[in-house]
């Protein structure tokens, strides 16, 4: 019965975290108030409930800028996720997403690396290597930046990623 309120509950805080992120998290105590639900949910819910509800407390962390709580709540979710799943992936991005937002570039490489290193990872490599160019680019490593588009046309030329990567590397 507490999983099944727990569950209702959890798709009440994302669609309220949804309304926010809409909103362009503009409310910053409705975003605190969605955060202290999440982490509610995340200690009733079962595993796969409180994987999601720890991500977007995490996601909601971010947002909040406060980066070392964030690192830890996906750390957290990457640590006990399935290495296939969805949650396991978004976790590394969004990591790498705290990492370049506190100037840890080389962190934040090295989180998307492990993806790509992963076996049966379902992200599609050219994603995570768009996003490491991306990376690159906005740490001023514009080499690095380039080799990883690059490679994204070459390795993946009809990947959903490709025509993106050949704009970035005409810019």
């Amino acid at each position: 019965h507490n999983r099944e309120q727990a569950e209702v509950r959890l798709a009440n805080s994302l669609a309220a975290f949804d309304r926010l992120e809409a909103g362009g998290f503009s409310d910053p105590a409705e975003l605190e108030r969605v955060l202290g639900d999440l982490e509610s949910v995340a200690d009733d819910a079962g595993k796969d409930a409180a994987g999601v509800a720890r991500l977007y407390r995490g996601s909601a962390l971010y947002q909040l800028e406060r980066y070392d709580e964030a690192e830890q709540e996906l750390k957290s979710v990457i640590d006990r996720a399935d290495e296939t799943g969805t949650l396991f992936a978004t976790a590394h991005s969004m990591l790498a997403n705290v990492y370049q937002a506190t100037g840890r570039t080389d962190e934040a490489v090295q989180v998307l690396d492990s993806l790509l290193d992963a076996p049966d990872t379902r992200v599609p490599a050219d994603q995570t290597l768009l996003q490491i160019g991306q990376i690159y680019s906005e740490a001023g490593r514009d080499e690095e930046a380039r080799e990883n588009w690059q490679r994204v046309v070459d390795e993946y030329p009809n990947g959903s990623a490709a025509n993106e990567a050949r704009q970035l590397l005409k810019s």
